[in-house]
C-alpha cells in the first residue's frame, strides 16, 4: 500500500514454509525480492528455536543489507518481526538500534515475549 501511494519501502517480510499442511520454517524475503531460508526444520543450528536451526548466515546476507540502505526522504523501514528467530543475530540488533537512532520512519512488529532487547524497546 505505501509503494502505491509513491513512498520508497526498503526491510523485509518472513513468510511461514508449510509441507503437507505442517510449519517446517520460516523465509525472509527483502521487500526488493531476495530470498533466503531463515530457519528450518532440517537444519542443525546453532542456534535453535523450538524444532528449528536458524541460519544466521543467510538470514544476514539478505536481510542486513536491506536495513543499511536508507529509503528516501518521507520513506520507511519495514521490520517482519523482530522475535527469537532474527534476534539470535547480534549483527541484526545492532541494525535495529541504528535505524532507531536514525531519523526513518520504521515499521515493526515485535513479539510479546520476553526478551532483553526488545522489552527495552517496548
Amino acid at each position: 500500500m505505501l509503494r502505491d501511494r509513491g513512498v520508497d519501502v526498503r526491510g523485509f517480510v518472513t513468510h511461514e514454509l508449510r509441507e503437507r499442511g505442517r510449519r517446517v520454517g520460516f523465509e525472509v524475503e527483502t521487500l526488493g525480492g531476495r530470498r533466503a531460508t531463515l530457519a528450518h526444520v532440517d537444519l542443525p543450528g546453532p542456534p535453535r528455536v523450538g524444532k528449528c536451526g536458524v541460519d544466521l548466515e543467510a538470514f544476514e546476507r539478505v536481510a542486513l543489507p536491506e536495513l543499511e540502505r536508507r529509503p528516501k526522504r518521507g520513506g520507511a523501514v519495514v521490520i517482519d518481526e523482530l522475535r527469537k528467530l532474527e534476534l539470535a543475530s547480534e549483527a541484526f540488533r545492532e541494525a535495529v538500534s541504528r535505524l532507531l537512532d536514525e531519523p526513518v520512519s520504521l515499521v515493526a512488529t515485535v513479539h510479546v515475549f520476553r526478551h532483553p532487547f526488545t522489552d527495552a524497546l517496548k
